[in-house]
């Protein structure tokens, strides 16, 4: 089998995601879970995380304060 090339630059544009990346190792199960959950409901695992991220961040900070962020931690936006 031939090895695909691609131009650089080719495959989806990413100047409007204002999103770091990230990788993420979950048990198969949990994985699966949000999948489907995901696919029944028409939302991206982006959106799902995120929520998820954000619900337990609003309670760590209610528990525990404020987070400070250093600017390094901003990108160029911040």
């Amino acid at each position: 089998m031939a090895k695909e090339t691609r131009a650089p630059g080719a495959g989806r544009p990413r100047e409007h995601e204002p999103f770091e990346k990230t990788t993420v190792s979950l048990p198969p199960i949990m994985m699966g879970k949000l999948r489907m959950m995901c696919l029944q409901e028409g939302w991206q695992m982006r959106e799902v995380m995120a929520q998820a991220l954000n619900t337990y961040l609003t309670k760590y900070e209610k528990e525990h304060g404020e987070i400070p962020v250093p600017q390094r931690y901003l990108g160029n936006d911040g």
